[in-house]
């Protein structure tokens, strides 16, 4: 298992748009990511290797961030606040140790407003904070048959500036493509948007091997930070993006406990657009590099958790962390001392195929088994429909959008029951509501009923819900 480090310098200025939308102004990604050199190498290579080299985990392209000086930076985390009116230059501030209803006051006991820090870079051990600033350039589009500008077509650019150096790593846990991926990835490249224009130009080279860094291992009874070295994705049980990891998915075990209100988390769409395919893949939620968790542990971590990384699409750099990194003291609610020393002991997590691969798989399945109960469902509900249209036809469409409302706003079966049907006050008793529901009231009672003893809550309030989306239909037609 070998790690390389490469450096990555701009020869002319590069656009990464943040946004999918071609149209307005949209900010480049202060950053490369680890998707751009894998396409670099899968556009020569993947014919070859498609399976062994780019869709088993075993090689991973990581993030290029800033390099500043010969000094390396990462992500500010989004944990450091400062004072509003001031800067982190001047002081930290962290929130997430500050004591409930507690307040930051300065030296003469006045009120602080603390201002959370987004964006930009900085060097723990070299004191050193940057963020890039990126060039605008208006641009029109050109008309071929006047060969002139374009009328009413104008657009703007932003990109990260020609020189910018920054540097990246490649995880190669079987140490058999070391020097293929060399091959294909050094020397000038063309990565970004605009390629055949004036962007996108890099000159790629490869720096040093870095040794084998360390596993962790968290006891339980203890509190875990877990700092987004680069942008983590997760999916949900039906394989769907997410911006809500489980416990599970940080940790490893579903005993654990995630402290949402110590934790900073910021989360966008991602637009990704297929090289190989030439077409745009559907959009990623993303947790933004920079995040911080904060967990409770009530079950150990196994020792090669964070080895692995955490989350999906951990390939294309997605999934690195830091693991009570330093600059994120717990004891302390400011850092006096604005970027001291940072230790060497910080762990990079890089993943491998099997949890992901378990994860898709587990979200197939369970896509399998919801669409099975959406099916059954839909079939309760035009077998419920056929036997008792006339008297379900009697509310009007508002009444039945009304009872499609309280199912999706209730937290349970029981509130929902009790808004509805409640004898005294539900709302198929209450005023006009009455008269329309005399007849149709008891029936959809009775029958929700018997589904709540028979099939459960969930499988209830689904039929409720499709139910009273279907009869407005059904009046209609």
């Amino acid at each position: 298992m070998k790690i390389y480090q490469y450096t990555c310098t701009l020869e002319s200025d590069l656009i990464i748009s943040s946004k999918a939308a071609t149209e307005g102004q949209s900010q480049s990604l202060d950053y490369i990511p680890g998707s751009k050199f894998l396409g670099i190498v899968a556009k020569e290579l993947y014919n070859r290797h498609a399976t062994d080299l780019f869709h088993n985990g075993k090689v991973i392209f990581g993030n290029a961030y800033p390099r500043i000086n010969g000094g390396s930076m990462i992500p500010v985390p989004a944990a450091f606040y400062f004072p509003k009116g001031k800067s982190l230059g001047e002081e930290i501030l962290l929130p997430m140790n500050l004591k409930p209803n507690a307040k930051y006051v300065d030296k003469d006991g006045k009120e602080i407003q603390p201002k959370q820090a987004r964006g930009g870079y900085f060097n723990w051990s070299e004191k050193t904070l940057f963020k890039p600033e990126q060039n605008f350039k208006l641009k029109s589009a050109f008309d071929s048959v006047k060969r002139k500008s374009a009328d009413g077509q104008m657009f703007g650019y932003f990109s990260l500036p020609k020189g910018l150096s920054l540097y990246f790593t490649i995880h190669d846990s079987t140490d058999q493509y070391a020097e293929i991926i060399r091959e294909k990835l050094e020397g000038l490249k063309q990565i970004g948007r605009s390629k055949s224009a004036e962007y996108g130009l890099v000159d790629i080279k490869f720096e040093k091997e870095i040794s084998e860094l360390l596993v962790y291992r968290q006891e339980a009874g203890e509190e875990l930070v877990i700092y987004a070295f680069s942008d983590l994705c997760f999916v949900d049980q039906f394989g769907l993006f997410t911006a809500m990891p489980t416990s599970k998915d940080l940790t490893g075990s579903e005993k654990n406990e995630i402290i949402w209100e110590k934790s900073q988390v910021r989360s966008r769409k991602y637009p990704v657009w297929n090289g190989k395919r030439q077409s745009k893949d559907s959009d990623r939620i993303i947790i933004e590099k920079g995040s911080v968790f904060v967990v409770k542990i009530n079950e150990a971590v196994p020792e090669n958790f964070f080895t692995m990384g955490i989350g999906v699409l951990r390939s294309e750099g997605y999934g690195q962390v830091l693991v009570n990194p330093q600059f994120l003291p717990q004891e302390s609610d400011r850092i006096d001392a604005v970027l001291t020393k940072k230790s060497q002991e910080q762990l990079f997590s890089y993943p491998d195929v099997g949890s992901a691969s378990e994860s898709f798989l587990l979200a197939l399945k369970n896509r399998r088994s919801f669409a099975d109960l959406d099916r059954q469902v839909k079939q309760e509900v035009d077998q419920f429909i056929e036997l008792n249209k006339k008297i379900l036809l009697d509310p009007s469409k508002s009444q039945w959008g009304t009872i499609r409302g309280y199912a999706k706003q209730s937290k349970n079966f029981d509130s929902f029951f009790t808004m509805t049907f409640e004898e005294e006050f539900g709302f198929i008793n209450r005023g006009r509501s009455e008269n329309q529901w005399r007849n149709a009231g008891p029936v959809l009672i009775e029958k929700v009923k018997y589904l709540k003893k028979e099939k459960g809550e969930a499988f209830t309030m689904d039929f409720i819900q499709k139910l009273s989306t279907e009869m407005p239909k059904q009046k209609e037609s």
